[in-house]
């Protein structure tokens, strides 16, 4: 399995390429035990840790510990910091995407810790 961000010649080799949710539910569904995974460390972890319930009995086995996904790592929490503080880098959400994304946020935000 592997995240379309690959190399296609990694990709072409792949049984199956998507998102970080879409491995998650393939690898679930799936009726193998053994999967080889080219992406971040992160993805593995959480597959490794669900497989004590939803992914009982299966192995994931990640191809480079190091594998580092540049794209994600821009993300920090000073570049959040800094544009929630500047209110710069505006994105602009269609409205009814809007509503179902504010849902989920309200629905989060009721969650007790």
């Amino acid at each position: 399995m592997t995240h379309p961000e690959c190399h296609q010649e990694v990709a072409k080799l792949s049984d199956f390429v998507g998102s970080t949710k879409e491995i998650m539910e393939f690898a679930k569904k799936s009726n193998n035990k053994r999967f080889v995974i080219a992406t971040e460390k992160g993805v593995t972890d959480r597959l490794n840790r669900d497989s004590k319930k939803e992914n009982w009995g299966k192995e994931f086995i990640l191809i480079n510990e190091n594998i580092i996904c540049p794209n994600m790592k821009k993300n920090t929490l000073e570049n959040i910091y800094q544009t929630l503080l500047d209110e710069k880098n505006e994105i602009l959400i269609d409205e009814k995407i809007a509503q179902k994304a504010s849902k989920c946020i309200e629905k989060m935000m009721l969650l007790k810790v």
